[in-house]
């Protein structure tokens, strides 16, 4: 059986976004959305899609079908190699957090977070790409981390005491409306001039 990806690289969250506005929704149960830091590669590491490549091959070898869905990463030695990366499609499930796996989201965050937790911008595109999943999805904020969803040391300790903050955070995006799609999928809309009125 094939691995379910795509390792696919969007520089910002407008181009995630616009991504998510093409893709039909999902229709295998998705409820939330489960976080995860990657511990290795950590940031200092991450090499954009030879990383995302690299973590593939680690999935495939332990037979799994698919990984989490999306890699966000900030603070890379090459900045060419930050943004949200796309492993498993949103439209499909993905394999990240074991009894979390058929109806959450997986989201990882590219670094190590045992003794210090993600920069406030690490911290903001997090959020901001996983409220894009969940406008995409239709979903309330409803988030988690996987030692929720099984006894594990992932993310570290100092991301995971953010966790209350985080689900704060994406309640609060999520009850602000989402901007124009428009100019994501076709462009912005051309003004007429004066002479086009006639």
């Amino acid at each position: 059986m094939a691995f379910n990806s795509i390792n696919r690289q969007f520089p910002t969250l407008q181009a995630f976004t616009a991504y998510l506005a093409m893709l039909a929704p999902p229709t295998w149960g998705v409820q939330a959305s489960t976080g995860h830091n990657t511990y290795i590669p950590n940031i200092a590491q991450w090499r954009g899609l030879a990383s995302m490549r690299s973590m593939q091959a680690t999935y495939e070898a332990k037979g799994w079908p698919a990984g989490p869905h999306i890699f966000i990463a900030l603070g890379a030695p090459n900045p060419a190699h930050d943004g949200i990366f796309v492993m498993t499609p949103p439209t499909s499930p993905g394999v990240h957090g074991v009894i979390c796996n058929p109806t959450h989201f997986g989201v990882e965050l590219v670094g190590d977070y045992q003794d210090n937790a993600p920069s406030a911008a690490q911290q903001a595109l997090f959020l901001d790409a996983i409220a894009a999943l969940h406008r995409y999805a239709k979903l309330g904020p409803v988030f988690n981390m996987h030692r929720d969803c099984v006894p594990r040391t992932c993310p570290g300790d100092a991301f995971y005491a953010t966790k209350t903050d985080l689900q704060r955070g994406l309640a609060a995006r999520l009850a602000t409306p989402p901007a124009d799609p428009w100019p994501l999928r076709w462009g912005a809309i051309a003004q007429p001039s004066g002479e086009q009125w006639g």
